[in-house]
């Protein structure tokens, strides 16, 4: 089992996770945060309970990711998001591959444009490449991070 399905921490080193979040603090996205690829949901979770602290506002939160990273992990990862005091439902889940929701679901997740847009799904260069496609709908101003990727295909 990952790691992150125990400890339920985000996959990021702290310096990684710090940096983002100093990043959110000085901007005003106020739109649509996607996070494609979610693991126990711990880099979500950070980036809504710093939102709670240190903004006036909760932009939408969307997830996509195809839940089988490990065994159990959509409950696993709603259980970890309400031990941090957070509504489950300020979070829109597509449970599906990036590339299934880009071609179903992109007028959805999309509608209003994407101010934060964290990519860390599947770490193949293939799988990266089709996630890149999502920054086509990412708002003037808006924010792009991308963690780790692996050059296999």
């Amino acid at each position: 089992m990952r790691e992150c399905a125990k400890t339920l921490k985000p996959e990021l080193t702290p310096h990684e996770l710090e940096s983002i979040l100093n990043i959110l603090t000085n901007r005003n996205l106020k739109k649509n945060h996607l996070e494609i690829g979610t693991a126990a949901g711990g880099t979500l979770c950070e980036i809504i309970n710093h939102y709670k602290k240190s903004k006036e506002y909760m932009p939408k939160f969307k997830v996509i990711d195809s839940m089988k990273y490990f065994p159990d992990q959509f409950k696993t990862i709603k259980e970890n998001i309400t031990s941090h005091g957070i509504d489950v439902e300020l979070v829109d889940f597509h449970q599906k591959s990036s590339d299934k929701a880009f071609r179903d679901d992109r007028q959805e997740i999309a509608n209003g444009g994407i101010d934060f847009l964290f990519i860390d799904g599947n770490h193949k260069m293939k799988n990266v490449m089709q996630d890149l496609r999502w920054c086509s709908n990412v708002n003037r101003g808006g924010l792009i991070c991308l963690h780790d990727y692996s050059l296999k295909f």
